[in-house]
This record gives C-alpha cells, structure tokens and sequence, in this order.
C-alpha cells in the first residue's frame, strides 16, 4: 500500500498538486472515480474544489460518483457539473483503443438495469480486453474495508474473462492485489 493521502479539502486535500502531476504526464483521458468533490458532491462544493484543479481536465474526465455525490438528491451536483440528466444513467461503456472501458455507480447496485447494461455490454463485447470501475470496493484493505453489498456488480464482472482490470475508489489510497474470483 502507498502512503495515504486524503484528496478533501476539508481534511488537508492535495488536489493541486495531484492535477500538477496529472498535466505532466498529459494523459489523453482521466478515469474519475468518485467522491470528487467534499463533502456532499453539490453544486457548490464542485465550483469550490473540484474546478479550480480538476476542472482543467474536465473535457478528457470519464466520470463515475461515489458516496459523497450521493449526499446530494440523485448526485445533483456532479449530474450539473459534467452534464448528465437527472435520471439518466450514471453509467456508461467506452472504447480506448483496443480495450473496453465500463463505468459503473456503486451506489445504484440494486438498479436492475445497470445489472443489465453490464451484462449485456460484456456480452456484446466478447473477446475484447475490458476494465471495468466503480467507486466502493468488492475488496480494499483500506479504512472502509470489504463492501459486500457491491458483490452483485463484482459477480458479474469476475466471471467474464475478459475483465482485465478492475478499478475502485473510496479508501483514497492505493493497492495492488489479487482478488477471489468467482
């Protein structure tokens, strides 16, 4: 595990630093997942926080919410800030070269139609290398830990060999490992 570094202002956040380091290597796409912006994801608080550093690369982000956009009603705020209806998934599939890119939302796990994007997506997309990511965890070692309830999108996504990578957020620090699969 890497050092931990809290990303919210509000508990001594390094977002200019990180986007500092982010513009140095000129990345052509920036995978965001979630809890972007503290404490409660709104309007407000993406024009506080997120914009004035992430906000640069807010034309290249794929974005993804996590707990804290959820404070707000429907994730109102990170729906206003990269223009995405109300009500309109939070979700989405997109290519990056020969891979495949899934974006799920962590805290929708019960929305049966995100269960059947993912399945269908994966399906469609027999034979291509995949990555696949949502903020909570299946499995972290960090402060909060396993979370089980997010086990109907993690079966789904280990069963299909063509998941490569999966990517989660929420305990704000790095690991590398390997997981159970189903």
């Amino acid at each position: 595990l890497a050092a931990r570094q809290s990303l919210d202002p509000l508990h001594g956040g390094r977002q200019a630093l990180t986007a500092k380091r982010i513009s140095a290597i000129a990345p052509w796409r920036v995978l965001a997942l979630g809890d972007l912006a503290y404490p409660n994801g709104s309007k407000a608080d993406f024009s506080a926080y997120y914009a004035p550093s992430y906000g640069t690369f807010k034309a290249i982000t794929w974005p993804l919410p996590g707990n804290h956009e959820y404070r707000t009603a429907d994730a109102a705020g990170f729906r206003s800030y990269f223009g995405i209806a109300a009500g309109a998934p939070t979700w989405w599939a997109k290519r990056a070269g020969a891979w495949l890119v899934v974006g799920l939302d962590s805290e929708k796990v019960s929305s049966q139609p995100q269960l059947d994007f993912i399945r269908a997506t994966l399906a469609a997309n027999d034979g291509v290398p995949t990555v696949v990511a949502w903020h909570r965890p299946r499995y972290s070692l960090g402060q909060h830990g396993d979370n089980a309830d997010v086990e109907p999108l993690w079966a789904l996504v280990s069963a299909d060999t063509d998941v490569r990578i999966a990517l989660w957020g929420h305990d704000h620090d790095y690991e590398r490992m390997k997981v159970p699969v189903a």
